[in-house]
This record gives structure tokens, sequence and C-alpha cells, in this order.
């Protein structure tokens, strides 16, 4: 195992990240840490009709998936319109089922598992969004630096003509307050 070591120069993006990080989900040293849930939740945002995004259409939290309360899966169609309690079941089982594991394959289920709460959170929240893990963002995953990781996120910004660039920038000071340790493969 490697500690992660945030240089100095790293400092204050580390502290602004935690205060944002105490604003979506309270103190991250309190033991609450920041999750995958709250951070793509805020990002987000609740819909409860369709929109078109990209290539498919979305509601809840940007999915184009509906998990009915029995379990069942099903696409987004255009006039379906749901329940926050919906859209809620729907992410939870994503983030649990699709992207937290899709994230631990891409970099490695140690590595992912050696990561603080507010790491996975901002990888996972990276990897909902995209739809996958970015390619770009794995050796620097794999290198257990965080400021090479902070520095890869922040490198996504001018992606889709840089309309998520906040986002990637929050992500990367999401990820700097973690504080947690990770390894090298």
């Amino acid at each position: 195992f490697a500690a992660l070591e945030v240089g100095p120069h790293r400092k204050k993006g580390a502290e602004e990240g935690a205060a944002y990080a105490r604003q979506v989900v309270g103190d991250p040293l309190a033991g609450q840490g920041q999750d995958a849930l709250s951070l793509i939740k805020g990002f987000e945002g609740y819909r409860d009709t369709p929109y078109w995004d990209v290539n498919a259409f979305r509601v809840g939290y940007g999915s184009d998936t509906i998990t009915l309360p029995d379990g069942t899966v099903r696409r987004v169609a255009q006039g379906d319109k749901i329940t926050q309690a919906d859209a809620d079941r729907d992410i939870q089982r994503r983030i649990s089922g699709e992207f937290e594991p899709m994230v631990a394959r891409a970099i490695g289920t140690e590595a992912f598992g050696a990561m603080s709460a507010s790491q996975r959170a901002a990888i996972t929240s990276i990897a909902y969004n995209y739809g996958e893990v970015p390619s770009r963002l794995v050796p620097a995953l794999q290198s257990g630096d965080a400021d090479a990781v902070a520095q890869a996120i922040r490198g996504l910004s001018g992606d889709n003509g840089g309309i998520n660039a906040n986002r990637r920038n929050k992500e990367a000071d999401v990820f700097l307050s973690g504080g947690a340790s990770t390894v090298r493969p």
C-alpha cells in the first residue's frame, strides 16, 4: 500500500474540496465522508419527466433507466413520469451494481477498496457521467499519486465543449480532500 500524498501546492485545493464535501454531506472528518450517491445527486439534480441528453432520454438523476419497485429495470421513454422514490431506487442500484464495480474493474479492486469514501465517490461520479472510466484517468489512479489523479480529473474539463468543467474541478477537489491511501498494482 502506498499513501497518497498531497503536495503543498495542492493544499488550497484540498481545503476547498473538503469545504465542498462538508457543504454537500457534512464534515468528512466526523465520519460521514463524501459518498457517491450524494455527490452524483448534487451534480445531476432530480427531474420527474424525461429529457433528451446526448444519446437517450434521461429521468431522475440523469439516468436512462427506471428501476421499478419489484426490481424490474427498463429504459426511459418519452412521456414517462417517475417519483423521487423511483429515482432514488434507480440511482442506488446503478451506483452499487454498475458504476462502483466498473471503477473497481478499471483500476483494480484492491486499489478501489483502499481509497477513501470521498475518493471513490469522485471517481464513481465521473464514471456515472461518462458511462465508463475515462482511460486517461486509469494510469493516474493506478499510480497512487493524489496530485496526479486530481490533475487527470481536471484534464477532463474540456471534454464535451467544457460543459462539465465545474463538475470536474469539484470532483478533483473532493478526491484531494479524501486523504486516504491507494495501492500501486
